[in-house]
């Protein structure tokens, strides 16, 4: 035993010492299980994602429960009671955070935060040291942290930012360990232990929140008019940044881009990313998804030429505009490129019973999706035991077996399922030339590529990582093509 440290100190109640049933326990266990509890169940993270009154709710009842909590500190039995609220709302509260990240990364911020905030509790319990003066510095430190979380919002940090960010804020907090662990050992009373314990708690949860935490915009949590202004200052940045200053000095940059992308070896660079990030994570599931489209469950542009149209009548006149503008005909074999959750390839078996169509993406979910779907429609020529099916293939290394060709080929879907993750598009059209049926003499309607992608007009561009929050969650290794992508 540690010189002066018994089961019956302060500290050592507060922390949880002895026994399991003190608040910084019943925390922490309570936190652990509603988490987990809803990280093992998408209908429960979707019902969280879908009721954003289920985060504010309990978190703002939570600082009034503290309020109280403090007023009743000391009148038993309330003080008590309005602790085993506080643990159930705080509980609740961090359990919908945590359940939105990889169980692995939870438990390993849990388990280094843990052995940091025990680490500095005995050394401060053992050190000789007055730590009464830090209270000033950090808390200066702690309004340099919000400032720059405000920033934040506005102005979205790169990676090296948000680890400079997070450091700091391990920084700040393990202080606020040291000083209260200080404070109770030094000032507090017996009968004040259930505030310590509520102070160290919430020492140990933000010390353990920027191990893990994307902040506010990540979480959702920025109102949507905040957003809009954001979005329309990062859209400014973006031209001024892309801006050479004349159509000569941008041509030249334009060419530059092209020739560095023709060099690279692999057609994609993070073939792997769309799926982490869109669809192989139980945190985005396919009801999820399904809820925030329409009934066609197109995942890019519909088309709305009244500007009176609803969404399913908006969906269906973009798929139509489609079928004109590809020149598709009944009998054709087609190959609906990067996929997506099935809305062309759907449509098209639809109305036309006599084509053959294959689709073609980089997820599995969405792929037993479109398969389910299609034999609920009774959709046999886009069965996967038909000459037709739905393939999961990486297009850096997939090709097709065989005289396997197509008098059609269209990539439609935008939101990231194909061609933006694309880089070698040299590379890219060769490949897609060879899926293409060879034209023969005499006929007058040749196979054809046809793509509906976003592009700026004039000058193609990365997503790195130092872009901001798209970048780093959903658009990694992607690009904005220019309109002409080859040239």
């Amino acid at each position: 035993m540690l010189s002066g440290l018994t089961y019956e100190h302060p500290v050592c109640q507060i922390v949880g010492i002895n026994g399991p049933s003190h608040p910084a326990q019943q925390l922490n266990a309570a936190t652990c299980i509603v988490g987990g509890v809803i990280s093992q169940s998408p209908d429960a993270i979707f019902w969280v994602q879908t009721h954003t009154w289920s985060f504010y709710v309990p978190l703002f009842g939570t600082l009034i429960n503290l309020g109280l909590l403090y007023w009743k500190r000391h009148s038993p039995p309330w003080n008590f009671v309005l602790l085993s609220t506080f643990t159930l709302m705080e509980a609740f509260t961090l359990g919908v955070v945590v359940a939105f990240y990889d169980n692995t990364l939870v438990l390993k911020a849990l388990l280094i935060t843990l052995g940091v905030f025990l680490g500095l509790t005995l050394f401060t319990f053992q050190s000789k040291y007055d730590f009464s003066g830090m209270g000033p510095f950090l808390f200066g430190g702690l309004m340099a942290l919000v400032m720059t979380g405000f920033i934040g919002i506005f102005f979205p940090f790169g990676r090296t930012m948000d680890l400079i960010f997070a450091i700091g804020g391990c920084l700040i907090f393990s202080g606020y360990i040291v000083y209260d662990t200080y404070t109770i050992n030094k000032r507090l009373s017996p009968d004040e232990y259930i505030m310590g314990a509520i102070s160290l708690y919430l020492d140990y949860q933000h010390l353990e929140t920027p191990q893990q935490s994307p902040g506010p915009l990540g979480r959702g949590l920025v109102p949507d008019f905040i957003l809009r202004r954001a979005i329309r200052y990062l859209l400014q940045e973006r031209l001024r940044e892309i801006d050479h200053g004349s159509y000569e000095a941008n041509h030249a940059a334009k060419m530059k881009w092209i020739d560095e992308v023709k060099a690279r070896s692999a057609i994609a660079d993070l073939p792997a990313k769309a799926n982490e990030q869109h669809y192989e994570v139980v945190t985005v599931s396919t009801k999820f998804m399904l809820s925030t489209l329409g009934p066609r469950a197109k995942y890019s542009a519909c088309l709305y030429p009244s500007g009176r149209e609803t969404l399913a009548q908006a969906e269906d006149c973009m798929l139509e505009s489609y079928c004109e503008k590809a020149a598709l005909a009944d009998g054709m074999e087609v190959l609906d490129l990067g996929c997506g959750w099935g809305s062309l390839s759907l449509f098209l078996a639809e109305k036309y019973p006599n084509s053959k169509i294959t689709g073609l993406s980089n997820s599995s979910t969405q792929k037993a999706y479109i398969d389910s779907t299609a034999k609920e429609r009774g959709l046999s020529n886009l069965e996967l035991t038909s000459a037709s099916q739905i393939i999961t293939a990486d297009v850096n290394t997939h090709d097709f077996d065989g005289a396997k060709r197509f008098d059609r080929i269209l990539s439609i879907e935008v939101g990231g399922p194909m061609f933006e993750h694309m880089k070698n598009y040299k590379a890219l059209f060769r490949k897609v030339s060879t899926w293409l049926r060879p034209a023969k003499e005499g006929n007058d309607d040749p196979a054809l590529l046809f793509v509906h992608i976003f592009c700026h007009k004039f000058t193609p561009y990365h997503f790195t990582e130092d872009d901001g929050w798209m970048a780093q969650n959903f658009f990694s290794g992607e690009i904005e093509l220019s309109h002409l992508a080859t040239y």
